[in-house]
C-alpha cells in the first residue's frame, strides 16, 4: 500500500484531535485526553480504511 495513504491518515487524525480538543474546551471547559486520543485513533482507522477501499475499488495496485 502507498505510504502516502498512512501519512494522510495521520495528518487527518491529528487535525481531528485538535478540532475535538478545542471544541471540548469551548463547551466543557476541560479536555478529556483519553477521549481525544480515542477519537484520533478512530479517525485514523476510518480515514485509512476508506482510502484503501476506494483504491481497491478503482483497481490501483499501489
Amino acid at each position: 500500500m502507498n505510504r502516502n495513504v498512512y501519512l494522510a491518515g495521520i495528518v487527518f487524525a491529528i487535525a481531528m484531535m485538535v478540532i475535538f480538543s478545542s471544541s471540548s474546551v469551548l463547551f466543557f471547559d476541560k479536555v478529556n485526553w483519553i477521549l481525544v486520543i480515542l477519537f484520533g485513533a478512530a479517525a485514523y482507522v476510518i480515514f485509512t480504511v476508506s482510502i484503501i477501499i476506494v483504491q481497491k475499488l478503482k483497481g490501483n495496485k499501489s
